[in-house]
């Protein structure tokens, strides 16, 4: 490595459980055409009140600007096709559920005079605003696009994913290590913060990167020690609503890389997995951003009675197949959505049942893939502490307190509790083991909501 970089801490993981699912997407990448219709659906960007700058009929091209935040109109959100604007859905109290764009195959590029030689920490800013890729950022806490004049104490980049069946960042970045390298370096110029680039055990000392703001992580152990929240956990912990760390998916550090790298070509393709029981045969794809689910499905045999998740399957969420996946997923997942009742199945010794506390013989059974369905595998019942969360949290928060405290709105005991240190992904693995059958990451989701109003 160069100098001036070196791996600064490694970490073994030890809660957790990985999940051996059936559905493991193969490495051959399939090619997705481009759609003849593109959508965008703002519900997906948490925090924002969109404000459309198109209508019906009006022309778009790849980097024009569909709307903004009112919030924080600095931040322009922008068509990854050129075509015409289709149709504009709304939903109840006119709230903007989906932007289709017919795309006319030409990826025609808006006109821009950025001058990518700078090193001005402002200038780039302007420019990733501008282009819309400001939308890339996130920040802990909230997971919200970030302040358009606001600045972190660090950023984060995990190259490593080790939900069951989701996309390994690695895949897309052996093909595009220099546009990550150079993205790297664009945002060190721009941000002049510590950036901690997380990766696998496997993966150490695939990216040279000759900058001393820069450094490289290990992690290992079971799922999510791939998970950002729990790396900045463990490198930076956030200690309360203004301690700010903000988070980009690696793909997108690649994006930025490739716009500077190609002087304003705006890179609108993403790779991805297309997983789960509910198709034929699991695999890597190459899409275009804001492509409906149903082209990328078109190379699949799916299951009919199959539920569509944008995301994996602990921390994703339902789509339909005429939306786009979330811009910040990397993973479609086909869950199987039969529920079956079996009849007497208390007494079942469950040889093929997954299980984490060891219920099951299935438990002592080596290398055994489970189905997963969208069963509840029982009834809802009162919150009892066994324990089963703490096994499955790497992170130091008590979180039946936690979570008891959402429930009865105590902002203080939830501050005092290191709720400003969660966020929904990092409990999915608790509500997969409650023994009461409770969402576990749509109550943090509420208590993040509830305090960043009341607080």
């Amino acid at each position: 490595m160069n100098k001036g970089l070196r791996t600064r801490l490694k970490f073994k993981i030890k809660k957790g459980l990985d999940l051996n699912i059936k559905g493991f997407p193969v490495s051959d990448i399939k090619e997705v055409d481009l759609p003849s219709e593109a959508c965008l659906d703002p519900r997906i960007f948490k925090g924002i009140k969109p404000k459309l700058t198109v209508k019906v009929g009006d022309s778009i091209e790849i980097g024009g600007q569909l709307f903004f935040d009112k919030n924080n109109p600095s931040c322009k959100f922008v068509s990854q096709h050129s075509g015409k604007i289709k149709d504009i859905k709304f939903g109840k109290r006119r709230v903007i559920e989906n932007i289709i764009i017919a795309t006319d195959g030409f990826n025609k590029l808006k006109d821009n005079d950025f001058n990518f030689g700078t090193r001005n920490p402002s200038k780039i800013r302007e420019i990733l605003l501008e282009t819309g890729m400001w939308t890339y950022f996130r920040q802990r806490p909230f997971s919200k696009i970030p302040d358009s004049t606001s600045s972190p104490k660090a950023l984060f980049i995990s190259t490593m994913s080790t939900a069951p069946n989701s996309f390994d960042p690695i895949i897309a970045l052996e093909e595009r290590s220099k546009d990550f390298v150079k993205g790297v370096n664009v945002l060190s110029k721009m941000l002049d913060v510590k950036i901690h680039i997380c990766s696998s055990i496997e993966d150490e000392g695939k990216f040279n990167f000759g900058n001393s703001n820069v450094d490289l992580h290990q992690f290992d152990g079971p799922h999510p020690s791939g998970n950002v929240g729990v790396h900045i956990h463990k490198i930076d912990p956030i200690k309360d609503k203004n301690d700010i760390a903000w988070y980009i998916n690696p793909q997108d550090v690649a994006d930025i890389g490739s716009f500077f790298n190609s002087n304003g070509m705006l890179y609108n393709k993403r790779y991805i997995a297309v997983s789960g029981e509910g198709l034929d045969n699991p695999s890597y794809s190459a899409v275009y951003k804001d492509t409906p689910v149903h082209n990328i499905l078109s190379l699949f045999k799916v299951d009919e009675k199959s539920t569509i998740v944008s995301g994996d399957i602990l921390s994703g969420f339902t789509i339909e197949s005429g939306f786009s996946m979330s811009r910040y997923h990397d993973t479609l997942t086909l869950c199987l959505n039969e529920v079956e009742r079996k009849f007497l199945g208390w007494l079942d010794p469950g040889f093929k049942a997954l299980t984490s506390s060891r219920t099951f013989v299935s438990s002592i059974i080596p290398n055994l893939e489970f189905s997963s369905t969208m069963a509840l595998n029982g009834s809802r019942r009162s919150i009892i502490p066994f324990g089963f969360w703490e096994e499955v949290l790497p992170l130091e928060i008590l979180p039946t307190f936690l979570i008891k405290s959402i429930l009865a709105k105590d902002v203080e005991e939830m501050e005092e509790l290191g709720i400003y240190e969660c966020d929904p992904e990092d409990f999915a693995l608790c509500s997969f083991v409650c023994q009461s059958k409770l969402e576990v990451s749509s109550i943090i989701e509420e208590g993040l909501v509830f305090i960043e109003d009341n607080s």
